[in-house]
């Protein structure tokens, strides 16, 4: 960074929104940038004044934060909506949450003509459709004009396109780099994720395969008398019936199911206490018979469940981390250090109470009243 002159200073700390001050020059330079479409939709060239009005819209961050509150509004009201009554279709609240759709659309609608015209559509680079967040926006978009369209339209399609309203909050993702960082992260991962899938599969197997060997045929029980009765004869003659425990170990499949449940933590301790209570084979069980197996329990739990699970959270902080380095690719360590103590020193503001200090000669007791306050 030694060797940096202030020009290029400068143009980084531009670049970064660190320094606001109007460079004409620099804004001529960079309008359109990244935009290689001459003629958007064949009508508006780049020098035309609407076109420029619709950049510089699309460009402004109010534009964004607007569209961020738009996409708010129509979240929360998506929840509303399941607590309107439908019955009469005509009541004052249907008719409000209509008119509150139709609102949303054109302004979504307008938002993309805007984007269509200042970037172009989709012949050339960096157009809108081209990049894939914008096509999912499309999409939302297009269903809900169509929906809009259609209302009174009575069809199976129809409502389909109308439970397509519950994906515009994915349009969030679009408009936050940090959640366009975790999505792509997520997806990049899908391959090392069905790799750790394969592991826990084997290794949930071994156990399957040994709790078949230990548990086989001794999930059994009398429905009058669990603890009385311990064999399928005694509970007959008794009047009750011989039941098997939803959760078994009499096959590979049932193994994995039960190991599965048990691995999710939910009801693992039932499990556990029907295989503490197990004797031998078709026979019922008998309270705290074999506590030993518990411990095959905890170690499943150990292993297949808090260790090979945490290869999940691994894999996807590995990737997240990839990601944020694939963002930040051509600038080393140093660079991100110097970049974040820059940004810092720009954004740091004086003490308004230490650099306003009354004089004491003048004002005396201003400087009192100042010392009462700053004390």
């Amino acid at each position: 960074m030694d060797d940096m002159d202030e020009p290029v200073i400068r143009e980084i700390f531009m670049d970064e929104g660190l320094i606001k001050k109007k460079d004409k020059a620099r804004e001529q330079r960079l309008l359109y940038a990244g935009i290689s479409c001459t003629n958007s939709i064949y009508i508006f060239h780049k020098q035309n004044k609407f076109r420029l009005f619709c950049y510089k819209v699309y460009k402004h961050k109010a534009f964004d934060n607007f569209i961020m509150f738009l996409i708010a509004i129509s979240s929360l009201k998506l929840g509303v909506d399941s607590y309107i009554p439908t019955d009469p279709p005509d009541s004052m609240e249907m008719r409000v949450s209509e008119t509150i759709d139709i609102v949303l659309n054109v302004l979504f609608a307008l938002e993309l003509s805007t984007k269509v015209i200042a970037m172009g559509l989709f012949m050339d680079s960096g157009s809108y459709i081209r990049e894939t967040w914008n096509q999912l926006d499309a999409f939302i978009v297009a269903t809900s004009m169509l929906d809009m369209a259609l209302t009174n339209v009575d069809l199976p399609v129809i409502k389909i396109l109308r439970l397509l309203r519950t994906l515009r909050p994915l349009r969030v993702i679009s408009h936050n780099v940090e959640m366009k960082l975790i999505v792509a992260s997520l997806f990049e991962s899908v391959g090392a994720i069905f790799n750790v899938i394969i592991v826990v599969v084997a290794v949930w197997l071994m156990f399957a395969i040994f709790a078949i060997n230990i548990y086989a045929g001794k999930f059994f029980y009398c429905s009058v008398g669990m603890y009385t009765y311990h064999t399928k004869y005694e509970c007959n003659v008794n009047g009750g019936s011989w039941k098997r425990f939803n959760y078994n170990f009499d096959d590979i499949s049932q193994a994995m199911l039960t190991l599965f449940g048990v691995a999710s933590l939910e009801g693992w301790p039932d499990v556990m206490v029907a295989a503490v209570d197990t004797t031998e084979k078709d026979e019922g069980p008998i309270l705290e018979a074999s506590v030993i197996n518990g411990f095959f329990f905890i170690l499943f739990i150990l292993v297949g469940s808090f260790f090979l699970m945490n290869f999940f959270v691994g894999v996807l902080f590995l990737k997240y981390t990839q990601a944020q380095k694939a963002e930040n690719k051509g600038f080393t360590a140093e660079h991100q250090t110097w970049k974040a103590i820059q940004k810092m020193i720009v954004e740091c503001k004086c003490d308004h109470t230490i650099m306003n200090k009354p004089d004491g000669t003048v004002h005396p007791k201003r400087l009192y009243y100042w010392k009462i306050v700053t004390s």
